[in-house]
């Protein structure tokens, strides 16, 4: 894994690493900007509703699965 423990969301930070090559990778697939993914798993900002169903989408995992916070 590159950088581990980083997030807030390591349940979310682990699926990243292990299935897409970077953040900005992970970031095109559900349609948002690298910087979007950032912030939110940094636990700077929330996001929109419209970004947590097209990461839940990509990733399959639950909400509560994906955002369990450490």
């Amino acid at each position: 894994m590159k950088d581990a423990g980083w997030s807030i969301y390591p349940n979310l930070e682990t699926w990243i690493w292990m299935n897409c090559k970077s953040i900005s990778d992970f970031a095109g697939r559900i349609g948002v900007a690298h910087k979007t993914v950032i912030t939110l798993m940094k636990g700077e900002r929330g996001t929109t509703k419209y970004v947590i169903d097209q990461i839940l989408k990509e990733t399959g995992m639950t909400y509560e699965k994906c955002f369990e916070e450490k």
